[in-house]
């Protein structure tokens, strides 16, 4: 279900249908129920629609004042808050994005925002409190996510397992593993952790998706053993 829905939302977004890809988000995002894994995907794809959609809302037409309003609002608010200041000259706005990083409701919200300030290779310090832990940063000294050596080589395992048998899975599974790698900003993943990342991000998607009984048998035929093969 999930592997047609993403494949669909993916083709939406390509063919520039935003309102259309929007709306199927927003009644899957409204479901009592949705995956633990594929929540995480949908909300990325949104946030993808959001900031390519020219009418909701156009980053031009919100001034620092609105920014800082939208903050103080709910998470769809805080994330065209996000957008709009990815328009912005950052360099300009260092006591804004410091407010933002203080009201930001989601280590998601969070770490996007510090993709932008990346992107935009601010060198002044910001800090971020998440989940009680404290992290102080430098934007333009940090890694972005698709260029750490965990990220590169979790996706070339990904690829190696998955492009010739399930072309479909891979694509679900890679928005999974952009996902992980964002939100883990400001740290990033090292080489060493790319086998638990890949898996990690593969084992509850392919389970929701087959079944735990095929998943055993995708390890023994990949040749892999991992300790979420047992759950």
């Amino acid at each position: 279900m999930y592997e047609a829905l993403i494949d669909q939302l993916r083709h939406l977004i390509d063919e520039q249908h935003y309102d259309e890809a929007l709306k199927i988000l927003d009644e899957e995002l409204s479901m009592p129920y949705i995956p633990s894994e594929i929540e995480p995907v949908l909300r990325q794809l949104k946030a993808h629609v959001l900031a390519k959609r020219p009418q909701v809302p156009r980053a031009s037409v919100l001034t620092p004042s609105q920014i800082v309003a939208y903050l103080n609002l709910d998470e769809e608010h805080q994330l065209a808050a996000i957008v709009a200041l990815s328009a912005l000259n950052l360099r300009a706005q260092v006591p804004l994005i410091r407010e933002a990083f203080e009201v930001l409701s989601t280590r998601a919200l969070k770490s996007l925002l510090i993709r932008v300030c990346l992107d935009q290779a601010l060198t002044e310090e910001f800090e971020m409190v998440d989940d009680g832990i404290t992290y102080t940063f430098i934007p333009a000294a940090l890694t972005a996510p698709e260029h750490s050596d965990g990220y590169q080589n979790a996706k070339a395992l990904l690829i190696d397992w998955l492009s010739s048998d399930n072309p479909s899975l891979l694509n679900l599974v890679l928005q999974q593993l952009d996902h992980e790698a964002l939100i883990k900003l400001p740290e990033s993943y090292d080489a060493q952790e790319a086998m638990d990342l890949a898996l990690r991000v593969l084992y509850p998607i392919y389970v929701q998706l087959v079944d735990e009984s095929h998943w055993r048998q995708f390890l023994i035929e990949k040749g892999l053993a991992h300790p979420l093969s047992t759950h």
